[in-house]
Order: C-alpha cells, then structure tokens, then sequence
C-alpha cells in the first residue's frame, strides 16, 4: 500500500494490497490467491475490465486535451483581467 499502487489497485476487487514490508501478509496473501481460482479470475477480469475502460489512449488524449482546453481558456480570460485592472488606475 504504498507509493501509486492503492490508485492504480483497487484493493479487493482488481487485486489485493498488503501493507509494504509485511512479509507475513504478503506470504498469506500469495497464498491466498494460489490457491483461490475463483479470486484470481475475479481479480484479474476486474482489472482487464477497469483497464479497457479507463486506460485507452483515446481516453488519455481526451483527458489532456480538456486540460489544454481550460489552460487556454484560462490564458484567454487573462489579458481581459489585466486590462480591466490598469483601467481603473
């Protein structure tokens, strides 16, 4: 459970997280999966699942390009502030 894993992991349903440098929970944790089929498909269907629909480059592109379309909108807006401002002077 540390550094960017718990947001890329959703604990319990697109696979487990254990807390870092816990040996005895990472051991029993393996464990768990080995021998649970049923948890390791679920796990891993979940994940395909959340990876297919959040994680596609078309996604990705439209995600950063609204952002460049707020900063330019914000960079537009700018001059109009700074034009009013030394009016009133």
């Amino acid at each position: 459970k540390a550094g960017g894993i718990p947001e890329a992991v959703q604990d319990g349903i697109t696979g487990l997280l254990v807390e870092s440098e816990n040996v005895e929970e990472l051991r029993d944790t393996l464990a768990l999966v080995a021998r649970d089929r049923d948890l390791r498909l679920r796990l891993g269907q979940a994940a395909l699942s959340r990876i297919q629909r959040q994680f596609q480059w078309k996604r990705f592109a439209e995600d950063w390009a609204s952002v460049f379309e707020i900063a330019d909108s914000d960079q537009q807006r700018r001059p109009l502030v700074v034009n009013q401002l030394t009016q009133r002077t």
